[in-house]
């Protein structure tokens, strides 16, 4: 007869070689002789989490910690489970706990660098991927998670790097080619974008977020038969995907079915749903709804979305200062006086390859983008961020943009506009007009949006 050590040895065989029946009832006979064998238990816990009942993973995988508290990878196992029902808090403490055990496991610092931007801290998931590709620079997930702290910056070319070195190390990697698609899709790139999605469904091809984000390419790009059936597709895969259920209420607006529109108002009355999913389900709601004549319902989800858009920015340490933008908005007026535009006035280049769309959100700047677009010598370039990056440089690294402007020179507004030009057409080389979108364009950058600001 095998010993409980053998026994182990050949379930784990089987679990290796994805023949999970059989290693669990190994793993089940292990516990009828040995109740507390922390291995089998916590093994139990790990299939749990591959058939995707994440909650038994919790207990089991607790459990075996309760046995044998000192196993890094049980920690490790345990986070992963909490990072899949997007419980961040739970999974970071649980990958610190295994750094404590083995100080030099990169998967974990990466991990919890992973998590850490779920959790709003860009900076410290850079820290972290960085330490981990130290200890071990052919960790691919190393490489993503950092393109995704990068990408959270404002990085994009970075973010594009790290994802192809990812993709260079494991070019199987299905959340790898989704994230360069997102990054691509960033910058204006729908084509490439698309075709990184369509790998990564290759790949995966029950992948929701992919499918997603699939049909947000497809809706940009003027092609809104293919975009409702990605996202459709997406919610197939995953029918409580709220981002998915999101961007179809964008897309139909109030031609919602009726069917789909009962869908969301289910989910968003879910309590349990966690607060990100149903803050877009109430937006979705609201922006149906409104389309279809109903404000005073509209005007309830909108408030609960916004009540729970409030609250994660509390969560995270952040509020909305609505003095800092008032701010910015009293010294750009200062600035841009009838003489300031006297003096600029001949500056920059006289270009008409751009066309800016501008206009409050929900203001019908997508529809002007696709008419327009549907021109043979127009490409429409979506919400690409070149004029707020363009502004930001105003005065060069470190100076105040509003300042830069200020002083804004004629060699100045010439760089700046070459750079500008130079960056559309990396976009498309040929068309005669370019289209940005972007409708707060005038914001300028990410770092001169509304700012958020935590506790004194």
């Amino acid at each position: 007869m095998a010993t409980l050590r053998e026994a182990l040895a050949i379930a784990l065989q089987h679990h290796q070689a994805g023949r999970l029946d059989a290693a669990e009832e190994i793993y089940r006979q292990i516990l009828a002789v040995e109740p507390n064998h922390s291995d089998a238990t916590h093994l139990l816990g790990v299939l749990a989490a591959q058939a995707g009942n994440h909650e038994a993973a919790i207990e089991q995988i607790g459990r075996a910690i309760h046995l044998q508290g000192n196993v890094p990878f049980y920690h490790f196992n345990l986070g992963e489970a909490y990072r899949a029902l997007q419980r961040s808090s739970e999974a970071a403490a649980c990958y610190r706990r295994a750094l404590q055990l083995k100080p030099d496991y990169a998967e974990a610092q990466s991990n919890l660098g992973s998590v850490l931007l779920d959790l709003g801290q860009p900076n410290e998931t850079v820290a972290c991927c960085r330490q981990a590709l130290q200890w071990k620079p052919e960790l691919a997930e190393a490489h993503n998670n950092l393109g995704s702290a990068l990408k959270a910056q404002g990085k994009l070319d970075e973010a594009v790097a790290c994802y192809r070195r990812a993709l260079e190390l494991k070019s199987n990697y299905p959340e790898a080619h989704n994230n360069l698609g997102a990054a691509l899709h960033d910058q204006g790139k729908l084509d490439e974008a698309a075709a990184c999605y369509r790998r990564a469904l290759e790949l995966k091809p029950d992948y929701a977020e992919t499918h997603n984000n699939l049909g947000i390419a497809l809706a940009e790009a003027g092609d809104l038969q293919l975009a409702e059936a990605s996202f459709r597709t997406a919610l197939r895969h995953n029918p409580r995907f709220a981002l998915a259920h999101y961007k179809l209420a964008e897309l139909l607006g109030g031609g919602l079915p009726d069917q789909d529109l009962a869908v969301q108002r289910q989910l968003a009355a879910e309590t349990e749903l966690p607060a990100g999913q149903q803050l877009l389900l109430h937006f979705a709601l609201a922006h149906v709804l409104d389309a279809r004549g109903q404000y005073a319902e509209a005007a309830e989800h909108l408030q609960r979305g916004n009540a729970l858009q409030l609250a994660q920015w509390h969560e995270h340490g952040q509020d909305y200062d609505p003095s800092v933008y008032a701010s910015l908005v009293t010294r750009m007026m200062a600035v841009c006086t009838p003489e300031f535009f006297q003096r600029v006035g001949s500056f920059g280049s006289s270009s008409e390859v751009p066309v800016f769309v501008v206009g409050l959100p929900r203001s019908g700047t997508t529809l002007v983008e696709q008419i327009l677009a549907s021109h043979s010598q127009v490409f429409g370039a979506g919400e690409i961020h070149l004029a707020g990056d363009t502004m930001a440089a105003l005065g060069g690294q470190g100076t105040d943009p509003i300042e830069g402007l200020r002083r804004l020179s004629r060699e100045t507004a010439e760089r700046l506009a070459a750079r500008h030009l130079e960056s559309l057409r990396a976009l498309d080389s040929a068309a005669l007009r370019i289209i940005d979108k972007l409708p707060d364009t005038t914001c300028f950058s990410a770092s001169w949006r509304p700012s958020f600001r935590g506790p004194s």
